[in-house]
């Protein structure tokens, strides 16, 4: 890491971020090939700073922020028949941008929605840079004790994503 990022990582991580710590253990927790694949990423961030531990290990393990993807997701996130010809797939990454970006990209211009997801994408990176999970999909239930349908809630998931 040190020979990608130079002075930025030993001034974030320590001289020795390589081998103690946070970063040994997870690096000691990947395979040879998720260690390649979080690499690559690193390579291809937009970001100035290294990534942090959740956010590098995410990518090595096959997740992904890549905008891109992430972008064309929440633009047909309601559309299942174009999601599926693209190869794409609603993630709990996307999930989770959608909850703060999901009302405003309905009516947003080209750009506009492009800033959005950004938007989204930083928050998400916070939000893992602070140790937080990612929610699970509410499943929609057909019969409910007082008969009534219960799905995601955007109210409900941003208080679990605050707390």
């Amino acid at each position: 890491m040190a020979e990608i990022w130079g002075h930025k990582w030993g001034s974030q991580y320590g001289a020795n971020a390589n081998y103690d710590g946070e970063w040994a253990e997870m690096l000691l927790s990947l395979s040879m090939q998720e260690i390649a694949r979080g690499l690559e990423a690193e390579k291809r961030s937009e970001d100035k700073w290294p990534s942090p531990v959740p956010v590098f290990r995410k990518n090595a393990e096959g997740g992904s922020l890549a905008f891109n993807e992430i972008y064309e997701t929440c633009i047909y996130w309601g559309n299942e028949s174009v999601l599926e010809r693209k190869g794409l797939s609603r993630t709990r990454e996307c999930l989770f941008i959608m909850s703060l970006i999901g009302a405003d990209i309905k009516t947003a211009t080209t750009k506009q929605a492009e800033i959005l997801v950004r938007s989204g994408i930083n928050q998400l990176k916070k939000h893992l840079e602070m140790g937080n999970e990612l929610p699970d999909f509410l499943v929609e239930i057909d019969e409910f004790p007082q008969g009534e349908k219960v799905g995601f809630s955007l109210a409900a998931f941003n208080e679990l994503a605050e707390g």
